[in-house]
């Protein structure tokens, strides 16, 4: 009985704090989260982001998540970035009981994860580019029918780090999933005869990189031969 007491007791408390963390959230996150100060929205953006890895079982929801989001179609640089970067936290911190909700936020934004990549500016486009990395190793991003173009082809900016976050993604999708299984297929067709593997793997990737130059201009070939 005494068990049951406390049972109670903890639930209530627990009740009562999530209605204290709704009140402060709506009397103060909301508010500031709009401010004109894009330094203020980008804090609010951070710190929300900690709280949700946090406590996660708590906030978890789409009522606290979607301001994560919101926070991508900002307007300032500096809130894209931090929303992009709690985001990708969340998502790498994932555990289980966090998966189907991940899901859904996934199936939901994912085509606006993957604009991210072709962002104005390039310290974004970066983030956006390896958030989807990390969402397609985590298994919660698919190719469209498009077979992700804008990823592709950010091999062609004309910014380093651009260009080394696109080649990161190539390597874990291209490489590491699409070549990585058609060679597997080949070694079971052809036995001893198979092309060797790193062979293989060589001409795919020149192969990709012939493809995309053939939609690339004149200008392009210096940085996405780099």
């Amino acid at each position: 009985a005494r068990l049951e007491e406390e049972l109670e007791e903890l639930s209530a408390a627990k009740k009562l704090l999530h209605g204290e963390i709704a009140t402060v959230f709506n009397a103060v996150f909301v508010h500031r989260s709009r401010d004109t100060s894009s330094e203020i929205r980008s804090r609010c953006i951070s710190s929300l982001g900690r709280a949700v890895q946090a406590y996660g079982d708590e906030l978890m929801e789409n009522s606290y998540l979607k301001y994560l989001v919101w926070g991508l179609n900002d307007k300032a640089k500096e809130v894209r970035s931090a929303a992009l970067d709690e985001l990708y936290d969340i998502y790498e911190a994932g555990n289980d009981a966090w998966e189907h909700k991940l899901q859904l936020l996934t199936e939901r934004f994912k085509d606006r994860f993957v604009q991210l990549s072709t962002d104005s500016e390039a310290s974004v486009a970066v983030k956006g580019i390896k958030l989807c990395t990390l969402l397609f190793k985590n298994g919660m991003m698919t190719p469209d029918e498009k077979g992700w173009t804008e990823l592709y082809e950010c091999l062609n900016s004309d910014e380093a780090e651009i260009r080394s976050a696109a080649a990161g993604f190539i390597d874990e999708f291209y490489m590491k999933h699409m070549l990585s299984d058609l060679y597997e297929e080949d070694l079971k067709a052809a036995g001893d005869e198979c092309t060797p593997r790193d062979e293989f793997m060589l001409k795919g990737l020149v192969e990709l990189v012939h493809r995309i130059m053939e939609y690339s201009a004149a200008e392009n070939y210096p940085p996405l031969v780099q």
